[in-house]
C-alpha cells in the first residue's frame, strides 16, 4: 500500500487519533520526497567529483611517466621561457606538474568540503523523518492500547453474548486493520531510513578520510608524488563504492 492510500484510509477510519496520524504520515511523505531529491543531488555530485578527480589524477600520472629530464635542453627551455608561456611541450616539466598537482589538491579539498556539508544536510532531513516515524509509532501504540481495552470491554458485555453488539465489534476490527497497515508502513519506512543513514555514515567516513589525505598531501616531505596520487585514487575509489552502496536505499513507496 502506498502512503497516499494509507493517508486516505487513516483519515476515513474510526481511529481516535486519525487526524494526527494522517498529518504525520503526510509530513513523512513530504519530508521523504525532499530527502530523496537531496540524496539524488548529493550522489550525482559524488559521482561527478569521483569522475573529475580520477581523470585529473590519471593525467598527472601520465605527465609523471613522461616527465622532462631536469638535465635536458627542453628542461632549460621550459625553465627560462616555456613555463611562463604555458607551452604544451612544457606540460611535463617539474614546475608545471607541481602546479597541476597543487591545483588538483585545492579543487579536491573544495569539492570534499561541499560534499561533507551536503551529507550533513541530508542526514538532518533523515533524522527529521525518523523523529516523525517515532511520533507515528507512539500514536499507533496509544490506539492499540485503547483498542485492547475497548475490545476486552466489548467481549465482557452481556450484549455481545446475545449477538447484539456486532456493529461495535466490526468497528473495532476496522480499527485493528487500520493499525496493522500503519504498523506495517512504519516498519518499512524505519528500515529504509535506518539503512540510508547507515550508508551515509559509511560515506561520510570515506569523505573524512579522503579529506584528511588531501589536506595533508601537500605537507608530506620525501614521499613521491606518484604515491600520493595513487593513495588519493584509492580513496576516491572507496568513496565511489560507498556512494554506490547507498544510492538506492529510500523506497519510492514511502512518498507515492
Amino acid at each position: 500500500m502506498s502512503i497516499s492510500d494509507l493517508i486516505v484510509l487513516v483519515r476515513s477510519s474510526t481511529l481516535d487519533n486519525r487526524v494526527a496520524l494522517a498529518e504525520e504520515l503526510a509530513a513523512v511523505a513530504t519530508d521523504t520526497k525532499a530527502a530523496m531529491r537531496g540524496l539524488q543531488k548529493f550522489f550525482a555530485q559524488v559521482q561527478g567529483t569521483v569522475d573529475v578527480i580520477q581523470a585529473v589524477n590519471e593525467n598527472l600520472l601520465h605527465l609523471l611517466q613522461h616527465r622532462i629530464s631536469p638535465i635536458s635542453a627542453l628542461s632549460a627551455y621550459c625553465y627560462t621561457v616555456g613555463n611562463s608561456l604555458r607551452l604544451n611541450e612544457c606540460a611535463a616539466s617539474d614546475l608545471r606538474i607541481t602546479q597541476a598537482f597543487e591545483q588538483m589538491l585545492f579543487q579536491f579539498q573544495l569539492a570534499l568540503s561541499s560534499l561533507v556539508r551536503q551529507v550533513v544536510q541530508v542526514q538532518g532531513s533523515l533524522d527529521c523523518i525518523e523523529s516523525r516515524l517515532e511520533v507515528i509509532r507512539d500514536l499507533a501504540a496509544m490506539e492499540s492500547n485503547a483498542l485492547a481495552v475497548e475490545h476486552t470491554e466489548v467481549l465482557a458485555a452481556l450484549l455481545t453474548s446475545l449477538g447484539l453488539n456486532r456493529q461495535r465489534i466490526e468497528m473495532l476490527e476496522s480499527k485493528r486493520r487500520s493499525l496493522q497497515d500503519i504498523t506495517r508502513y512504519h516498519a518499512e519506512a524505519t528500515q529504509y531510513v535506518t539503512s540510508t543513514l547507515s550508508g551515509l555514515m559509511e560515506l561520510e567516513e570515506a569523505l573524512e578520510v579522503l579529506w584528511s589525505i588531501a589536506r595533508g598531501a601537500g605537507l608530506i616531505d620525501g614521499v613521491p608524488m606518484e604515491v600520493i596520487i595513487r593513495t588519493l585514487m584509492e580513496g576516491v575509489e572507496r568513496l565511489h563504492q560507498s556512494g554506490s552502496g547507498a544510492t538506492h536505499t529510500l523506497s519510492p513507496s514511502l512518498t507515492a
